[in-house]
């Protein structure tokens, strides 16, 4: 378990495992311990990044009111605190599934692939 800063927030992080990275994004209410189930089917090949958005778990209180654009600097700005800047596969859970697709959006570069959890998507955006 780590705490990192980003945007002036302390956010709990928790990376495990070893391989190319998979980010889990978790839905709305939900922590880092929600992706519990699926964590030991992919840290046998995968670096596996977890954490909780602010507000949630083990991290504090937001400062600004959420936005996707913001959401995803937060994703990368995990990434950034762990050093990890090579792709990786981002997986979103319901509105993390807008966070994850923005990312994607904004930084293909750093965006192996992407992986939508019981999300939505905007049709008209």
């Amino acid at each position: 378990m780590m705490f990192v800063t980003i945007g002036g927030v302390r956010h709990h992080v928790v990376a495990e495992g070893s391989g190319p990275v998979c980010l889990l994004s978790a839905g709305l209410t939900l922590g880092w311990f929600d992706w519990d189930p699926v964590v030991p089917l992919l840290t046998p090949h995968r670096t596996v990044v977890r954490f909780d958005r602010p507000g949630h778990g083990l991290s504090a209180a937001a400062v600004a009111a959420p936005s996707a654009a913001g959401e995803a600097r937060r994703i990368a700005g995990v990434l950034d605190a762990l050093g990890l800047d090579g792709p990786a596969t981002v997986v979103g859970h319901s509105i993390a599934g807008f966070h994850a697709e923005a990312f994607a959006r904004l930084h293909p570069e750093r965006t192996a692939s992407l992986v939508l959890v019981d999300s939505s998507v905007e049709e008209h955006a």
